[in-house]
This record gives structure tokens, C-alpha cells and sequence, in this order.
């Protein structure tokens, strides 16, 4: 059975010693910072080195080849492998002293032969990315995710590849397959966990031998626990055979000292980044919770504001001794529903002060008025961890800060540090892949902030998209350029380039075939002087650029393709998209604006399958949904919420139903949980098809962003109002 992996996000990039990345044996502190992946998934590459003065930059990262040049690993877990849709693959970029060349490139799934496993349907091998050398060679090695590998009978229960690099580059000789059934590892595989959703590499016991923490944000906590609390596996490497099973560990918040306590739908793990936060020769774990629901003075609670739990390194590993719990109850920003703080992470030294700091992507923040338009909050190492002290936080309203905040910019959905322009400072580049640049809608946008010894400053601060000179691309419509991000020395010089997913972009006429811009630094920081553009039909570079491949892309897509759920010439507007949608994100909220018949908006079926569930008998004023569940060919279901009672029966439709897309199901009403008329649209994978829904009507198992055909870049974005129509 297809499936999908939950929200998870990532590319990975390194940096002097670090995440997704390394080297040699370490001589020297560390720091990652994965992304959001990515798709999640974007790409992969070492991050280059925050290098400070007092701890200058190590060789390289990401380095598969130990040529001294950092290589680019980019998922597309959009991919087709064969017949399997979204089977998932990564592409590898290798690093020359002029830059990224696609000389030895390699393109890798899990057909290719030697690699452990089978691609299968949804399986979004290269969802998430993370590399190191854990196998003590002194040449990194590649870890990947693919959250959506079924073990056995569990559907979705997730895997995590690692390719061995080697002097000719990465390699299927002594390649390893983990997954929560495996062999001696803590844990279990069950549907829906999307182990390895998430990935983040460090020496968390500081024995040289870089080790790795898989997110799988979609665990069930105990038998009949908390849906969706999340758990965070780690691996500790060593030996020539690379990450081993013993001593791996099982953390999540019911776990002895870790604050705060598993609930349903808090996502623990599904973003991550490793550091050395508190200068203690031990990398510590910064482990993301975005659907955390935090207290608020009233006695409720601001549902999905999102929150961190951070763990410390020790000589017998990740510890909770001294466990943090950040939130912006305790930070600048006040939290409010839909944040979702902790929606990507990313660490560096933006203060050169040997500890440390961590930027925390908050994309659902409200800015003023602006719905969703995004913020990063950033804390500051000490010797007591992450402290409160001289914390920050940014958005495009903040003073000299490049751009201006808008609705659904998502400011924030990414995050990566590395030294840009070579002054001994880490910066932090953030994705806004909602921005709109000239007029063109969600074309996307990086901004650049820059380090300093009064920490990060505003202040000559970069914005750069697809509309900016010399940068390779036309902007367009949906592109969400900056939905991933990765950091690497990819050339012969002293600074960190950046490497850019735009998931949305079109190859000539094929439509979100996904590519990747790379920037190169210089003495002022990510320059367009050099910028290259890569995608599969970059002249050598293998694969093909097919539709809807995302290479780049970071929110867990779909890979059915959709209609707009309303009768055809009716106008409707995203309330709130997969950034900004509560109580749980990466579903919709669709509002129609113009073209109502007499009864009201029409919503049709958005595409062929089976009904499996209705419910239309509760009327207003109630708390309990109206809905219609429909099955697909290829796994989905997909889920349309608030119709007007009655209005699904009147039409004779019926469970076991065959219904075509287009076909009318009912009417938009204001019926359930939540207040106005509208359609709740969301793409979920069910765990057990058999008992895919609860006593709610909510599905037991993972929901996806829905790709939506004939509209840019094939996914909505919040404030934005579309025409329906066939496809």
C-alpha cells in the first residue's frame, strides 16, 4: 500500500563538524543544522563551518569523496522509481575547487543495485538527509530517511539508509538498512510512525565516532497513548561497520526527566538539530514539537503553538539531566495557535563565543495583522545550555531586516547557518517559500541575517529569489523558492555557500519538477556572481526532470494529484494552508468567495475513488463535524469537512459509493469545531485501511499537502484565491 511521510522537513547541510556531514576524525567542536525536509528533503550537504574566531572552521562537511570539497545530496521523494510512485531518490552533486560540477555524479533509490531495500509506492526515500563520518574512515558517509517504508505489515512505519563515502564517492558496498525492527535496536515499527522523518548527526558522547537521532513524529505513545506524540531514536557510531545497535536509546516526553509529557499530535522529533549548546565537548540534541499545545492564562491552551525539548550530551550519550522545554513562554513572541515553534531548527555560533545558538523557525507567526507570516526565534548558548538571556526574534517587520512581512509568507519554514562572508560569525539564512516578490505569488524568498559579536544584527542584512540579478531562474508562481535550504564549501574558497530547494519550479514544460539554486559566498555574504541552478535535466546530470518530482521540496506532499474541491468556475480562497492550519498542519481550509449556486458552494470530489465514511446528520449550532471520507487508487483518502446537514444524503450519496472527480458531494456549511462556513480539506495515508478512522471521524494515521493540479507550483497558499476547474 502507497504512503506518505508526516510533516517533516528537512535538507541538511555542516558546518565545521556537524550534522549532515563530516569528516575526518573530529578534532575540533561541532555543530549541524539540518532542515526541514525536506522534505523535508531537500538537500544535503555539509554544512560549512561556523567557524569563529576562537574555533575556526574545520576542513569540510559533507565531504563524500574526502576531496576537501563539500558535495550536495538533494532528495526528491517525489520521485518515481519504475512503477513506484513517490518511491523517492537522491541525487549527489560532487564538490571541485570551482564549485559543484556534474562530473561523477550519482543518482541513488533503492533499486539501485546493492542498495538494502525495494522502492515502493510513497516510500519518499530522501525525505530527509543527514551526514558524518560514523564509521571512523575519515570520509562522511549519507543518511537517509525514507519515512514512508513499510516494515512488514506496518504501513509507514519509516526507514533510514546510510551509503558509506569512499574515495570515489558514496558506495552500496556495506550499506545499512535501519528500521525500528531491526535487530537489537530499542523500539518497535508500527503504521505511521515515519521513522526517519527527521535526521541529525553529532557526537553526543564525544568518542570521535559521529552518531545519529531519527525523528518518527508519527509514534504512538504506548499502547493506546497519545496519536502522534513522536519519539526520537538514537544510533551511536563506531567501528568499521559505521552506526551500531547497541546502546541505542528510545526518547520522547514521557520518558524519564524529559520535560513536559507525550499528547496527541505534538510531532516530538519532527525536526532536529544537533550542537554543543553549553561548550562541554559533548554534542547536545535540540528536538522540535510543533504541534505542542501550550497552557494559556485563561486555563485553555493555544493548540499547535509549538515548543522544544533539548537533551545534553554526556559521555554515555543524550542525557535528560538537564532537559530544557523552550517555548515562547519564556522567549520574545508571545505563543498563539498555529504557530508551530520548532518547525525547523538550525545551530551555529552567531557570537562567536565557542556555545553554540539555536534558530527556531516559527512559520505560522502572526505579524501584526499578517496571518502566518513567520518568525525565527533564536536562543543563545552558555554554560548552562540554552539560556533565555539575549534572546531574539525576526521576522521582515524587524528593523533593517530585507522584505516586508506578509500573509502566508511563512517566514521561518527553513533555517541553515554557516559563515557566508568569511568574517569568523556564523549567519542564518531563513526560508520564506510564501513570499511574493513583484506581484508573483508564493515565488519565495531567502532571507540572509548576519553574525556580529553582539550576536545576530539586522543590519546589511540579504533577500534574494528567482527575481533577483544574477540569479539563475525566472520567478513564477508557486515556486516556494527557500522551502529547504542546505550549507557547504563547495569550491576552494574560505566561506559558506548556500544551496537553495525551489520544489515548485517548472523544468521547460514540466510542471514541479524541482530544482536547486546554490549561491557562493563572498566578503559580502551569498553572492548570485557564481550561482548555479541544478535539476535532473542539467546537462550529466542523471535522472530525468519528470512532473511533480519536488527535487528540493521540504512539506510532506502528497503523490496523488488533485482537483480543486469545488464546482468548476467557483472562486475560493485558502484561509489557512499547511503552514497556518490548526489544530494539526499540513491541511487546508478553503472558503468560497464567488460563483455559489442557489443552495450555496458546491463541493465536489477531487478526485475518482470509494467512499469510505459520511457523517451529515449534525446540525448547527453543534461541536461535531460533518464529513465525507473518500478512498484512492493509490493509497489516500482524502477528507471534506462542514457540509451543510443533510446535504450528502439529499444527493443519494452513500458509503461504498463510486464517485469520478467532480462529482458533487454536497454543500459548504458552519458545522463543527470550527466557526464559518467553510471546506476542511486534507490528504491522509490511514495506518490500517480496516480501522482508518476514530469515533471523530478523524483518521488514524499521517495527513500530507495535497498537490493540486493547474495551479503554480501545484500547492496552496494561505490568502490566495484560485478558479476551480477540471484539470
Amino acid at each position: 500500500m502507497p504512503k506518505l511521510y508526516p510533516g517533516t522537513y528537512h535538507l541538511t547541510a555542516a558546518t565545521p563538524l556537524p550534522p549532515l556531514r563530516v569528516w575526518w576524525p573530529k578534532p575540533l567542536r561541532c555543530r549541524f543544522r539540518p532542515f526541514h525536509a525536506l522534505a523535508a528533503a531537500l538537500l544535503a550537504s555539509a554544512v560549512l563551518g561556523s567557524g569563529a574566531l576562537a574555533n575556526p572552521p574545520a576542513a569540510s562537511r559533507c565531504d563524500f569523496n574526502n576531496d576537501g570539497f563539500d558535495d550536495l545530496a538533494v532528495g526528491s521523494p517525489g520521485e518515481s522509481v519504475g512503477s513506484a510512485k513517490a518511491a523517492g531518490s537522491v541525487n549527489v552533486i560532487y564538490g571541485t575547487a570551482v564549485g559543484l560540477n556534474s562530473t561523477g555524479n550519482q543518482l541513488w533509490h533503492e533499486n539501485i543495485m546493492g542498495v538494502l531495500g525495494i522502492a515502493e509506492s510513497g516510500d519518499r526515500f530522501g525525505a530527509s538527509l543527514a551526514c558524518a563520518d560514523f564509521n571512523l574512515d575519515g570520509i562522511d558517509d549519507l543518511a537517509i530517511g525514507a519515512p514512508g517504508e513499510d516494515v512488514g505489515n506496518a504501513v509507514d512505519a519509516g526507514a533510514v539508509h546510510v551509503l558509506l563515502g569512499s574515495r570515489t564517492g558514496l558506495t552500496a558496498s556495506g550499506n545499512q538498512l535501519w528500521h525500528q525492527d531491526s535487530l537489537s535496536l530499542a523500539g518497535t515499527a508500527e503504521s505511521g510512525d515515519q521513522f526517519g522523518a527527521a535526521l541529525a548527526a553529532g557526537d553526543f558522547d564525544d568518542d570521535v565516532a559521529y552518531d545519529l537521532a531519527i525523528g518518527a513524529p508519527g509514534e504512538n505513545i504506548d499502547s493506546g497513548g497519545p496519536r502522534d506524540g513522536g519519539e526520537v531514536t538514537v544510533l551511536y557510531g563506531g567501528g568499521s561497520s559505521g552506526l551500531r545497535a547497541e546502546r541505542s536509546q528510545v526518547w520522547n516526553q514521557d520518558s524519564a526527566s524529559v520535560r513536559d509529557e507525550a499528547n496527541g499530535d505534538d510531532l516530538f522529533g519532527a525536526a532536529l538539530a544537533a550542537g554543543d549548546f553549553d561548550h562541554d565537548g559533548f554534542d547536545d540534541l535540540a528536538i522540535g514539537v510543533p504541534g505542542e499545545d501550550l497552557a494559556q492564562p485563561a486555563g485553555e491552551s493555544a493548540s499547535d503553538g509549538g515548543a522544544v525539548n533539548v537533551l545534553n550530551g554526556s559521555s554515555a550519550g543524550l542525557a535528560a539531566s538537564r532537559d530544557q522545554f523552550l517555548s515562547q513562554d519564556a522567549l520574545a513572541g508571545a505563543h498563539e495557535d498555529g504557530d508551530h515553534f520548532g518547525f525547523s531548527l538550525a545551530s551555529g555560533d552567531f557570537n562567536n563565543d565557542d556555545f553554540d545558538d539555536l534558530a527556531v523557525g516559527v512559520p505560522g507567526e502572526d505579524v501584526g495583522q499578517n496571518a502566518s507570516a513567520g518568525a525565527v526565534n533564536v536562543v543563545y548558548g552558555s554554560a548552562i545550555l540554552l539560556t533565555s538571556a539575549g534572546n531574539q526574534i525576526w521576522d521582515q517587520d524587524i528593523a533593517f531586516v530585507a522584505g516586508v512581512s506578509e500573509s502566508a509568507d511563512a517566514f521561518g519554514a527553513s533555517v541553515a547557518t554557516g559563515d557566508f562572508n568569511g568574517d569568523g560569525f556564523d549567519d542564518l539564512a531563513v526560508g520564506v517559500p510564501g513570499e511574493d516578490d513583484a506581484g508573483i505569488l508564493d515565488t519565495g524568498a531567502v532571507n540572509v541575517l548576519f553574525g556580529s559579536a553582539a550576536r545576530l544584527i539586522g543590519g546589511g542584512s540579504k533577500i534574494f529569489s528567482q527575481n533577483t540579478a544574477s540569479i539563475e531562474g525566472v520567478a513564477e508562481p508557486g515556486e516556494a523558492f527557500g522551502s529547504s535550504l542546505a550549507v557547504g564549501r563547495f569550491d576552494s574558497g574560505n566561506r559558506a555557500d548556500l544551496a537553495i530547494g525551489v520544489p515548485g519550479e517548472s523544468v521547460g514544460a514540466t510542471s514541479s519538477a524541482g530544482a536547486v539554486n546554490v549561491l557562493y559566498g563572498s566578503a559580502s555574504g551569498p553572492s548570485g556572481t557564481k550561482d548555479q541552478i541544478w535539476h535532473q535535466d542539467s546537462p550529466g546530470v542523471a535522472g530525468v526532470a519528470e512532473a511533480y518530482d519536488r527535487l528540493g521540496d521540504q512539506p510532506p506532499t502528497s503523490f496523488g494529484i488533485y482537483r480543486i474541491p469545488y464546482a468548476n468556475g467557483t472562486k475560493m480562497r485558502v484561509s489557512r494552508d499547511h503552514y497556518s492550519h490548526t489544530p494539526d498542519f499540513n491541511e487546508l481550509d478553503l472558503v468560497g468567495t464567488a460563483g455559489a449556486g442557489a443552495g450555496g458552494y458546491v463541493i465536489v470530489a477531487a478526485a475518482a475513488g470509494t467512499i469510505m465514511a459520511i457523517e451529515d446528520s449534525n446540525a448547527e449550532p453543534t461541536s461535531s463535524n460533518n464529513y465525507v471520507w473518500i478512498a484512492h487508487g493509490n493509497g489516500e483518502w482524502t477528507k471534506y469537512t462542514h457540509f451543510k446537514t443533510g446535504t450528502v444524503t439529499a444527493l443519494g450519496r452513500t458509503v461504498g459509493q463510486l464517485v469520478f472527480a467532480g462529482t458533487t458531494l454536497g454543500i459548504q456549511g458552519d458545522v463543527g469545531q470550527a466557526n464559518g462556513s467553510h471546506l476542511h480539506f486534507e490528504v491522509a495515508v490511514p495506518d490500517d485501511p480496516a480501522t482508518a478512522l476514530d469515533s471523530g471521524g478523524y483518521v488514524r494515521g499521517a495527513s500530507f499537502v495535497p498537490l493540486i493540479c493547474d495551479i503554480p507550483g501545484n500547492v496552496f497558499y494561505g490568502g490566495v484565491t484560485y478558479t476551480a476547474g477540471n484539470c
